[in-house]
């Protein structure tokens, strides 16, 4: 199952851009499950929400917004995720259901988190609270507005009240995160000087153990402020990785030096290229 999250700052102007936008992600990603947040709508009536999802069935259930504040819609394939019941709370909306094929228990919410770090760490609670009611695997996805540490902040104040409580909700509740490639943060203000990662996908130890491949990624943003993340679960072999390098290494001052050394101690050249890369 795939997932694809996005904050997409409302359904009024441009609304058939996002549908289009989001449309095409999912066709391009496999995508069976989207959440959507900050719809910024308390009637969604009027709102064709075929044009978000494309060619196939689908279901789909919402939390309305407070005024124009607020609001989450989520939409999954049928075929994929058989939903029996829903929970709905202000800030989030739980979908229980069970994956085809495999019958497996799956609890998704999909988070909208308030601004003030008080009521954020009042939703943590009753999160923390719902997950101990339910069986079955979870995925927690969304717009959290918080941060976990100050190195996903830049530009923006860290509060570390804020960090700490959201730190000890997620190791309380035993949850995971993928790493996250392709962005390092979510969310980028319109002039691109504040950037933070507020947006992420939080599993339970027991998805996190029946994928632990899945792949993460942030994607460009284009019609919001905030970049689409995708949760990509199918396992994928490709045997085992040539080597290990982490993209900090760019950053050592003697990494060219260092590489030229071993390419020139094991032969130089094309063949020392190779070796090095066995």
């Amino acid at each position: 199952m795939n997932f694809l999250s996005l904050n997409v700052r409302g359904l009024g102007e441009g609304v058939k851009d996002k549908a289009g936008w989001i449309r095409e992600l999912k066709k391009d990603n496999g995508i069976d499950f989207i959440a959507l947040q900050e719809i910024q709508f308390s009637d969604i009536s009027g709102i064709v929400f075929e044009k978000f999802w494309g060619v196939g069935k689908f279901e789909m259930d919402h939390v309305p917004a407070v005024g124009r504040s607020g609001g989450v819609v989520s939409m999954w394939d049928p075929s994929v995720y058989k939903v029996h019941d829903s929970i709905k709370h202000p800030n989030f909306l739980l979908t229980r259901g069970v994956l085809k094929g495999s019958n497996k228990e799956l609890n998704i919410i999909n988070v909208y988190a308030p601004q003030k770090t008080p009521q954020k760490k009042s939703l943590w609670d009753e999160i923390g609270s719902v997950l101990g009611n339910y069986i079955g695997m979870w995925v927690i996805l969304g717009d959290f507005n918080a941060v976990r540490w100050k190195e996903e902040r830049r530009n923006s104040i860290f509060n570390k009240n804020c960090a700490s409580n959201f730190n000890i909700f997620i190791n309380d509740n035993g949850l995971r995160e993928y790493d996250m490639k392709g962005r390092k943060f979510t969310f980028i203000n319109d002039n691109g000087n504040k950037q933070s990662k507020i947006d992420r996908v939080l599993v339970c130890q027991d998805f996190f153990s029946e994928w632990p491949v899945a792949c993460l990624r942030a994607l460009p943003r284009v019609h919001s402020d905030h970049c689409p993340i995708i949760l990509v679960c199918a396992n994928k072999n490709f045997g085992p990785k040539p080597f290990r390098f982490f993209n900090s290494w760019l950053e050592r001052k003697d990494f060219d030096v260092v590489i030229n050394k071993a390419i020139a101690d094991l032969g130089g050249g094309r063949e020392g290229i190779r070796i090095l890369c066995l």
